[in-house]
């Protein structure tokens, strides 16, 4: 495999194979390796143009092609030579009006890229006829103070873009993450100025995990959408003190948004989840005795019902618990509510759903419930299971009980359903079995 030079110093003269000889353009050069060709950007280069760039490399998701910057003095750059670059060093950017577009399949280390400047709307465009891409140690830059998004993959195409430790600096509190591919973010931060809503996105897997948002302030994370499908995963992430979490979900599947020990301040506890038919919030307030707890905080599930029914609950993140035995288990999770005081739900507002072993010789489940047999029956009330709940809780204390039989020793799965719409509920996570 060949290697290439790249430097706004250089001559710009074919074949590009020394820092001399680098190529000016980053279109130039991509247009002139091959599939597996390696790319060295000099950490003194700036290119800067006011004109559109697309760069399309020929790598392919087999065999893509290496990006890296480094130390420009070093003939034959190794290891010790990586570099970061900033601005106006090590730096690909388009002023103006002008969009910089990044296509074919590569990874790339420690570049900078910018598109657009001043008073415009210009979107910095990734992937745009898909492909894989790496990016580590990067910055990504929309430079235009009107608008214009941080544009990763293509709709209706397939690409996958993963980026690591990079910085991602938006100009306007109009822009914002367009995602249209499957997407990974590890570390890293967001910078500039704060977006109005971070993340617009059209049918998408987003995983972010331990990403600084901080940034955000006390704006919107998510953008409500009306196509396509979105599941948006954010774990160990640094969150601003105060903001959105999603605007009003109005669409049934279109997202699907989860938050995992990512806050503010220094928690492990947060579990959250948002989506058409409702939200699931960590609550320290009102708490079982002897339930669950990070270890130091004792929490409870605060859930949100909202456009749900029977057929269409709001299902909260599951619960695993070890079952040793095999043969008849009852599984049980506890709850209360905010209805009036010593009022119960019924087994049809609220209620477990097990999965576990069922079969021999296989790990094919089976599943198990306390709620009704169908949606032509009626829900029975819950009793008061006399436990004891810190922070008052208004409603009377119960407990969903389901009998599932097991063929084997395994884990079980717990899933808390919840369909009573206007009612917030308070559920122990915290899985117990008789």
């Amino acid at each position: 495999m060949a290697a290439f030079f790249y430097d706004s110093t250089g001559s710009n003269t074919a074949p590009y194979d020394t820092w001399a000889k680098a190529a000016t353009s980053i279109a130039t050069v991509a247009a002139a390796m091959a599939a597996g060709d390696t790319l060295w950007v000099g950490d003194d280069s700036n290119e800067s143009v006011a004109v559109a760039t697309t760069a399309t490399f020929p790598g392919t998701a087999a065999n893509p092609n290496f990006i890296y910057c480094v130390d420009h003095t070093k003939a034959s750059p190794g290891t010790g030579d990586l570099k970061t670059g900033a601005a106006g060093a090590g730096s690909v950017t388009t002023t103006g009006n002008n969009v910089l577009s990044l296509r074919g399949s590569f990874y790339c280390y420690g570049v900078f890229f910018s598109s657009g400047s001043g008073a415009n709307a210009v979107s910095l465009a990734i992937a745009g006829t898909g492909g894989t891409q790496k990016y580590e140690q990067c910055t990504l830059k929309t430079g235009g103070t009107s608008g214009g998004t941080l544009q990763f993959g293509v709709s209706g195409g397939l690409s996958f873009l993963w980026f690591v430790n990079c910085t991602f600096i938006i100009s306007s509190a109009a822009s914002s993450f367009n995602f249209r591919s499957q997407i990974t973010i590890q570390n890293g931060s967001l910078s500039g100025t704060a977006p109005t809503t971070a993340i617009s996105q059209t049918g998408v897997q987003i995983f972010i995990e331990g990403f600084d948002y901080s940034n955000l302030g006390n704006n919107t994370l998510v953008a409500n959408t009306t196509s396509n499908n979105n599941t948006i995963i954010l774990k160990d992430c640094k969150a601003p003190a105060s903001y959105t979490r999603a605007a009003t979900l109005t669409v049934p599947g279109c997202v699907d948004l989860s938050i995992i020990r990512s806050d503010s301040s220094a928690t492990t506890y947060v579990q959250e989840k948002y989506n058409y038919w409702g939200s699931q919030i960590a609550n320290t307030s009102i708490t079982r005795s002897g339930g669950a707890s990070d270890g130091t905080t004792a929490i409870s599930w605060q859930v949100a019902p909202l456009n749900t029914s029977w057929v269409e609950p709001f299902v909260c993140f599951p619960v695993a618990i070890w079952n040793p035995t095999v043969g008849t288990v009852n599984v049980s999770v506890h709850a209360t509510s905010n209805l009036a005081a010593g009022a119960f739900p019924n087994t049809d507002d609220i209620w477990i759903e097990v999965e576990g072993p069922g079969v021999v010789g296989s790990p094919q489940g089976i599943y198990a419930n306390n709620t009704k047999a169908n949606n032509l029956a009626t829900g029975t009330a819950y009793t008061n299971d006399s436990a004891t709940w810190a922070g008052s809780p208004a409603g009377g204390t119960f407990a969903m009980t389901a009998a599932i039989v097991t063929k084997q020793t395994g884990p079980l799965t717990i899933y808390v359903k919840c369909a009573k719409t206007s009612t917030t509920f308070y559920v122990d996570p915290k899985a117990t079995l008789s």
